[in-house]
């Protein structure tokens, strides 16, 4: 009888300490596969704003307030444990909401400038709201690295002096960093990415540019930088609309 009670109060600690954080743990990944869903439509409406298709834009964002729907449904007043000490958590729910009403209302009116900020609103109000809560998801590496590759346009609109070490060393420092956060990306993606043939290639296909643009910057060949620069910016493109 007392071994019985024993084992009987041991089960009820052990469940006690740990399936709460298992609770905490699922509404966490929960909540990050529900925004995950809810971005791949922002990635594609981002993609048709830049290319010029607000029809098709609106659609996406449609469809991204469909999902983001279920999202202030189910968290907005029940963060999970990594964000319960956020005070602006609900608020900023609610303002990825606003602005995705804000973007929808722009591409309906044609207006890719406006729809296009709108849509930078959404994704920097979730990038916020994950590192004010030390929370990083995979599509967080992937706006760094796209951030520091649309540094490389400026030599692309004013193609750069090569003659100039400040402006050669200007381009091989960013390089060095677009090398460094693609291997990131590469060595933190999820498994599922990981085993993906055209994340895999993309990856490599940077890395590759990267190592080139440099020595074209060595060699002081101006068309093979400007042609670099634009492989790696239609790489990460591509890999922001895939992976992001």
């Amino acid at each position: 009888m007392a071994k019985r009670l024993t084992a009987r109060i041991t089960i009820i600690i052990l469940v006690a300490v740990f399936f709460p954080r298992t609770i905490s743990a699922s509404q966490l990944v929960d909540f990050n596969v529900l925004v995950a869903e809810a971005f791949q439509h922002h990635r594609a409406a981002s993609f048709y704003v830049r290319t010029g298709n607000p029809g098709v834009a609106a659609f996406e964002l449609q469809r991204m307030q469909a999902k983001w729907q279920l999202v202030l449904k189910r968290f907005a007043d029940s963060p999970p444990d990594a964000f319960a000490g956020d005070p602006m958590w609900g608020k900023s729910l609610r303002q990825v909401s606003g602005n995705l009403d804000a973007a929808l209302a722009a591409a309906n009116d044609g207006d890719l400038q406006a729809s296009k900020q709108t849509l930078v609103q959404v994704q920097s109000e979730m990038a916020a709201l994950r590192k004010r809560n030390s929370v990083w998801v995979f599509a967080d590496r992937v706006d760094e690295l796209d951030t520091v590759i649309d540094g490389l346009d400026t030599f692309v609109k004013q193609p750069p002096d090569l003659s100039s070490i400040q402006q050669a060393n200007d381009i091989k420092n960013v390089a060095a960093v677009v090398a460094y956060l693609t291997a990131r990306c590469r060595d933190e993606a999820p498994p599922q990415y990981q085993t993906n043939k055209e994340f895999r290639q993309l990856i490599e296909d940077m890395l590759k540019t990267t190592g080139n643009l440099v020595e074209a910057v060595d060699g002081k060949d101006e068309r093979a930088v400007t042609g670099h620069i634009r492989t790696i910016r239609s790489h990460g493109r591509m890999l922001v609309l895939r992976f992001g």
